[in-house]
C-alpha cells in the first residue's frame, strides 16, 4: 500500500483564516476612517487659529478695520477655491473669524466629536466654538473663534 502525502491546509482552515483577516480588516478601516476624520478636525481648528493669527497681525499694523476676508491672503495661506470658506466679521470691537467646510471637500467629512479636546457640553475645543461637529445631511462642519479688539487674544 502506497502512503499518501498530506501536506497543506484544506479548505476549512483556509476559509477559516480568510474570515479572520477579514474581521481584522473591517476594524482596522474603522479605526483608520476615525483617525482620517480627527485629523481633518484638528487641521480645520489649526486653519482657524491661522486665520486669528493674521487677523492679530493686520490689527498690529493697523489695517484691520478696512479687513474683509480677502486681505488676510497677505498672512494665512487661504484659498478660496479651495476646501473651505473662511469669514472674518466685525463684532462691535471684536472680530469673529468663521471655517466652513466646502461640499465635497476633505474637510466635509471632519468629526470634532473624535478631537480629544472637545467638550460636548459647551461645544468647543479650547477658545474655539464648534457650531456644526460633523456633516449632518447638507449641513457641513463649521467653527468659529473670536479675536479681542483690545488684546488680540482669542476669546
Amino acid at each position: 500500500m502506497k502512503k499518501l502525502n498530506k501536506k497543506g491546509f484544506t479548505l476549512i482552515e483556509l476559509l477559516a483564516v480568510i474570515v479572520v483577516l477579514a474581521i481584522i480588516m473591517v476594524i482596522a478601516t474603522q479605526q483608520i476612517n476615525r483617525t482620517i476624520s480627527r485629523t481633518r478636525a484638528n487641521s480645520m481648528i489649526t486653519s482657524l487659529e491661522m486665520a486669528a493669527k493674521g487677523v492679530k497681525t493686520k490689527m498690529a499694523d493697523g489695517s484691520m478695520a478696512a479687513c474683509t476676508t480677502g486681505c488676510l491672503k497677505d498672512v494665512i495661506d487661504y484659498d478660496s477655491d479651495k476646501e473651505y470658506d473662511i469669514t472674518v466679521e466685525a463684532s462691535g470691537e471684536d472680530w469673529l473669524i468663521t471655517l466652513t467646510a466646502k461640499a465635497g471637500s476633505e474637510f466635509a467629512t471632519a468629526d470634532f466629536n473624535e478631537v480629544s479636546d472637545y467638550n460636548d457640553t459647551t461645544k468647543k475645543v479650547g477658545k474655539i466654538t464648534i457650531v456644526q461637529a460633523k456633516k449632518n445631511g447638507n449641513t457641513l462642519p463649521k467653527i468659529q473663534c473670536t479675536v479681542s479688539g483690545e488684546t488680540g487674544a482669542i476669546k
